[in-house]
């Protein structure tokens, strides 16, 4: 319900001037919200038909099959005919993207001790003692703790990738039953 969502996100610090433009309401409608006792009471007598009723359908349909913004939604119902502006199509077309949104990201937890992530990271041309050096950073990520290992290298051969694990290892104090320096390429 709306007005349960803005007394909500308004108590744990949001504005009510970005409350009102992400609703598209005033700002004193919004206050009236975040500050009545109950939900406000609607009446369907009197409502008026809106610019949109004929064009519902084939917006509904066209955000099941897309992921489609206002913008090309109103292009869309203003080449059928629709006199509507932006903010009627925003406003019908925000709870239905809203309530299809997805997560964008899913942490992929593991145990203590199960995985550590590691990648080069280019840092591009320096200057090291008087010589442009091309530098390279190894980084190592602990899948459980977020613990992370950093090491700038000059290069990203493989042996120096391969003590960038041991280093790594040995930094968030694993053990050497996993990683011997002896298995290194001599």
């Amino acid at each position: 319900m709306e007005w349960a969502e803005m007394r909500e996100r308004h108590q744990h610090g949001e504005s009510i001037s970005r409350l009102a433009e992400e609703h598209g309401l005033t700002r004193n409608t919004v206050r009236k919200y975040v500050n009545a006792v109950s939900p406000p009471k609607y009446s369907l007598r009197g409502r008026k038909p809106s610019v949109l009723d004929p064009y519902k359908e084939c917006i509904n349909a066209r955000l099941a099959e897309y992921d489609v913004s206002a913008r090309r939604i109103l292009e869309e119902v203003k080449e059928r005919g629709c006199q509507g502006g932006y903010g009627v199509v925003k406003r019908y077309v925000g709870p239905i993207r809203r309530d299809r949104a997805v997560l964008a990201e899913i942490r992929f937890e593991t145990p203590p001790g199960e995985q550590a992530q590691v990648d080069w990271v280019d840092l591009g041309h320096h200057m090291v003692d008087g010589e442009a050096k091309h530098l390279s950073c190894f980084v190592m990520t602990l899948g459980y703790s977020r613990a992370s290992y950093a090491d700038i290298t000059d290069n990203t051969r493989t042996d120096t990738f391969l003590q960038g694990h041991v280093n790594g290892i040995d930094y968030v104090g694993g053990s050497d039953m996993y990683c011997h320096a002896s298995l290194l390429p001599r």
